[in-house]
C-alpha cells in the first residue's frame, strides 16, 4: 500500500487511548510508515481534495513540531469499509 492511503487511513482511526481523532506528526509519519517528507504526501491529499489542517504543538520538552489533521474523518473513513 502506498504512503497517501497508510496516512489517510491512520488519520480518520481514533486514537486508541483517548477516543480523540488522530493527528500524525512528522516522526510519527517516519517511523510508522518510512515516510521522509510527510509535507509532500500531505500536500498530495489536499490536491486529491482532502481537507487537512496543520497545528502546532508543543512537546513536554519545549520543541515545537507540526501535527496533521484530517477535517471529515468520519466521512471519508466509511472510504476504506
Amino acid at each position: 500500500m502506498n504512503a497517501k492511503i497508510n496516512i489517510l487511513r491512520y488519520l480518520t482511526k481514533p486514537d486508541a487511548r483517548t477516543g480523540k481523532q488522530n493527528t500524525l506528526t512528522t516522526a510519527q509519519a517516519r517511523s510508522m510508515f518510512k515516510v521522509d517528507n510527510i509535507a509532500a504526501r500531505i500536500y498530495d491529499l489536499r490536491q486529491d481534495g482532502f481537507r487537512i489542517y496543520t497545528n502546532n504543538r508543543k512537546l513536554k520538552d519545549g520543541r515545537m513540531v507540526k501535527a496533521y489533521r484530517l477535517h471529515g474523518a468520519e466521512e471519508v473513513s466509511q472510504l476504506f469499509t
